[in-house]
């Protein structure tokens, strides 16, 4: 018994990425690039050119910069934790001079770049719905 296996193409994944739902993956063909881009459980696959390819060139920029962004937003809300529950722990022993002001600064910092990043992130998140809407 002979069998013909006939060479099956592949296309190499050349860049992937996740974040808030988002997601993207991009595979070369040959001389075209596929991409699969979804949001939650709905996907699309499509072929790049020239009348969609800044879109998903940007809608990759903008996935990548989620996952950036989140991180960033949950690391200044940990620290903006432990700021206030440090503060309620040593309250007796920091009253009055350069500790209060210092453990102040330090939520100051906090607090405005958990505010900034959580605005930025919802902004992005706009973004990413309206290129993700754009493209399909």
């Amino acid at each position: 018994m002979s069998f013909n296996l006939a060479q099956v193409d592949a296309a190499e994944v050349i860049g992937e990425g996740k974040a808030a739902g988002y997601q993207y993956i991009i595979e070369k063909d040959e001389n075209e690039f596929i991409w699969s881009i979804g949001h939650d459980n709905n996907t699309l696959t499509l072929i790049e050119n020239e009348t969609n390819s800044e879109n998903l060139e940007r809608f990759r920029i903008i996935v990548n910069d989620l996952d950036i962004l989140m991180f960033e937003v949950i690391s200044y809300s940990i620290f903006l934790l432990i700021v206030v529950f440090g503060m309620f722990i040593f309250r007796k022993k920091l009253i009055g001079g350069i500790p209060i002001l210092v453990i102040t600064a330090f939520g100051l910092f906090a607090f405005y770049h958990t505010f900034n990043s959580a605005l930025e992130l919802n902004a992005m998140l706009k973004e990413a719905q309206y290129y993700y809407l754009l493209i399909m």
